[in-house]
């Protein structure tokens, strides 16, 4: 219904373009007079108008922006059509009264509201609310005082002549409060335009043009009519003069359905590619089956003793238009899809160019976005994703949309891409505001997920090839790094003992042969008795000094005593000597081998590494030996010992001043498992190596 009554005003404004064109025939159309009256500027963009209106109310019937465009220039028609009427019919004919109230002021209160809604129907904010308003209530101010005139008080041209002040203000107010709301409109279209991208961008703009144009024409007259109002000897302007100070505002009003049509003709700003599609069609065909109708029925009846009258010629013509039509229809329907739809129109030459482009097997973020290009261009969408599955959780995700708010669209259809049964993405496609996706629309998005399928499958293969390189490129290179560590580690170790060597160990042995040779010749000569307490004092001297030195590869002590002892050993030794606490639970205990040692070397490198006073715990937690070392610069030492606490199972965690190294504590060994430590010279050269473990047998004494 509410289609037939937009169509219905379509009709109407042509009847009353074409009644006013038969009115200004008295006279040049192209004078300065008829331009005055509005044609053909104003009438002409009337027609195109409710033409516009109706289309946009035949694919969304409850749209305000089309209502408003049907029913503003209508209005304008009927009240063209009235005072070009009530011009040739004297002074105080009705219909001149018609068209002052039908005539300028209300159309531009309707097109103030339109540019205010304009393109969705909605104002752009709240705070247009008192412009939409202000618009309606000029309107009315105008239109009440123009009816309380009546027609003696107009002359032939619309304009009061004897009326009352309050009349001639409110008159006059409400046409200026209207202006303000066409400005306003004009504005608040603008800030849009501002705001838009792309597609959107190009669709307002060719409204936004004409707009501003229109929101200057009265304020140009407006300015002439304060200057002609301070110049009263001048008199008024001629009819060239005012043809000239009119035409911005004919040519706004005229231009912003124009502007208004390529925007949805052109840039599908309201989709009614289908109404386009299926008027073209309807034309088309009326006007083969006209031609040919005539054709036929005029050959007929042109033949030498061919049929005068009857119903035959009718019905062969009618027969004949048919069966030609029919072989043109696909044609047909193609040259509409064609003009409605451009390039959708073929939407599986879109499907059979993506299999070209696959073909080359292009990377996963290639072929995303390929298969997002074809599916929205196929459909012509406002937004499409094409997302593929790459395992446990993670995938890429292409997006393909041209000129549109990625935050501003609502939830699209989303199709499953499948290869033998396995889910491998997924095509999300998001159409225009008020367009549904058509059964036709689905079998095409499901062709272009199976035809994407084998592809998405090599991409998925691809990528996780990709991904495994790039973790075994990874776990190389930490190998390396940390066999560079191992092999510093080694030699650093390596240097500290040559050197500590060289100053501890050496210097005592190197005086040793020489007094025990002293020794021995006194003894054979038969002198005194050699000092060979003070030989075993230096002989003792030299074991105690490669004693430590060995306590410092692996002590005895962590051997003999277990972790807790030998760490109270290391913070005893440190300097400054570093305090050590042992959790109470942990005494007497033991654990692997591995973890022993790994968490002894932690604590040594640590304290070495402190600048100043330091602090170790040592303590088991949840089933992990925990040692934690604060001090400054402690951190320094995670280096040399990260790759020995990880080789145990375990890690580290640093902070400002703290090195926390965390192992499992594996089998506790018991008390019985422990060698008693061996006496005599040689015991302190015992390794860690030998000494009883859990892990091990206890070794036999030497």
């Amino acid at each position: 219904m509410r289609r037939h009554l937009a169509w219905g005003l379509c009709g109407l404004t042509a009847v009353c373009a074409a009644g006013q064109t038969v009115l200004l025939a008295d006279r040049p159309l192209l004078s300065a007079a008829a331009f005055l009256e509005g044609w053909p500027l104003l009438t002409a963009g009337t027609v195109v108008g409710t033409l516009v209106g109706a289309l946009v109310v035949s694919r969304h019937p409850g749209h305000r922006v089309g209502w408003l465009l049907c029913a503003g220039q209508a209005t304008t028609a009927v009240g063209l059509l009235a005072a070009s009427a009530g011009a040739r019919g004297g002074p105080g004919h009705q219909a001149t009264w018609v068209g002052a109230v039908l005539g300028a002021t209300m159309g531009l209160a309707l097109i103030a509201a339109l540019l205010l809604l304009a393109p969705d129907g909605q104002l752009r904010s709240r705070r247009w609310r008192p412009a939409l308003a202000g618009g309606g209530i000029g309107l009315a101010v105008h239109v009440l005082a123009t009816a309380a005139v009546g027609p003696a008080g107009l002359d032939p041209t619309g304009r009061p002549l004897r009326i009352a002040p309050l009349h001639q203000l409110l008159i006059t107010g409400g046409t200026v409060v209207v202006i303000g709301s066409l400005v306003a409109g004009a504005v608040s279209l603008g800030s849009r335009l501002r705001g838009a991208e792309g597609e959107r961008r190009s669709q307002l703009l060719w409204i936004a043009l004409p707009a501003a144009v229109l929101a200057a024409g009265p304020l140009v007259l407006l300015a002439a009519e304060l200057v002609v109002t301070a110049q009263p000897g001048e008199g008024t302007p001629g009819p060239g003069v005012a043809a000239l100070l009119y035409l911005p505002l004919f040519l706004g009003w005229a231009g912003l359905p124009v502007g208004a049509g390529i925007a949805v003709l052109r840039h599908r700003l309201f989709d009614i590619d289908v109404v386009v599609s299926r008027a073209v069609v309807l034309a088309v065909t009326t006007a083969f089956v006209t031609v040919a109708y005539v054709a036929v029925v005029v050959l007929i009846g042109g033949l030498p003793g061919g049929p005068v009258g009857g119903p035959w010629p009718s019905l062969t013509a009618t027969a004949v238009a048919a069966l030609a039509f029919q072989p043109l229809r696909r044609r047909v329907l193609r040259l509409a899809d064609r003009l409605a739809y451009g390039p959708r129109a073929a939407p599986y030459e879109a499907l059979a160019d993506l299999t070209t482009r696959l073909a080359g097997a292009p990377p996963p973020d290639r072929l995303l976005a390929v298969t997002a290009a074809a599916a929205g261009t196929a459909l012509a969408a406002q937004r499409t994703t094409a997302t593929l599955d790459l395992g446990e959780g993670e995938s890429i995700a292409s997006v393909w949309a041209p000129g549109s708010d990625p935050h501003l669209l609502p939830a699209g259809t989303t199709v499953v891409v499948r290869d033998a049964g396995e889910v491998l993405g997924r095509i999300t496609v998001v159409l225009p505001p008020g367009r549904q996706l058509r059964d036709a629309d689905r079998r095409l998005l499901d062709d272009l997920a199976d035809q994407a399928a084998p592809a998405f499958r090599n991409a998925r293969l691809e990528a996780g090839l990709a991904a495994s390189v790039a973790a075994l490129d990874r776990r190389t290179a930490e190998l390396a790094r940390s066999r560079r560590r191992l092999v510093d580690a080694r030699d650093t170790e390596r240097i500290l003992l040559e050197r500590a060597i060289a100053t501890d160990v050496l210097p005592g042995l190197t005086a040793l042969p020489g007094r025990l040779a002293a020794a021995g010749e006194a003894w054979a000569r038969g002198g005194p008795a050699p000092d060979l307490e003070s030989l075993i004092t230096a002989t003792t001297d030299v074991l105690e000094r490669l004693r430590e030195l060995s306590h410092g590869i692996f002590p005895a002590q962590l051997a003999r005593s277990g972790l807790g002892p030998a760490v109270r050993s290391l913070g005893a030794g440190a300097t400054p000597p570093a305090t050590v606490d042992v959790a109470p639970d942990l005494a007497g205990r033991r654990h692997p081998e591995p973890v022993e040692s790994a968490l002894y070397l932690c604590a040594r490198q640590a304290l070495q590494a402190a600048a100043g006073p330091a602090a170790a715990r040592l303590e088991e937690l949840d089933g992990d030996l925990v040692l934690e070392v604060r001090g400054a610069q402690v951190t320094r030492a995670a280096a040399e010992v990260a790759d020995r606490v990880e080789a145990v199972g375990g890690w580290l965690e640093l902070d400002d001043g703290l090195l926390r190294a965390r192992v499992p504590a594996g089998q506790p060994a018991t008390r019985a498992q422990q060698s008693a430590s061996r006496s005599g010279p040689n015991a302190p050269l015992g390794t860690y190596a030998a000494a009883p473990h859990p892990s091990r047998s206890t070794s036999s004494a030497e």
